[in-house]
């Protein structure tokens, strides 16, 4: 199955504002793209603290992957 069920996402600026429904779980965030960097704020109900380490790895491959 996927792993995201379902994903909201709206562009203002330079900085994408994300809800998305993750394996149950509930993230909302957002995505701020400078010349330089890329940074990523999401908050995650307490029952996936968990994940976190996990998260932030895949977040951080993906991105590496996109921007190369």
């Amino acid at each position: 199955g996927h792993e995201i069920e379902k994903l909201e996402s709206v562009w203002e600026d330079t900085t994408l504002k994300f809800l998305a429904d993750a394996r149950g779980f509930n993230v909302q965030g957002h995505v701020t793209v400078e010349n330089d960097a890329v940074h990523v704020h999401a908050t995650l109900p307490l029952a996936a603290a968990l994940l976190k380490g996990y998260i932030e790895r895949t977040v951080t491959e993906k991105l590496g992957t996109a921007l190369s």
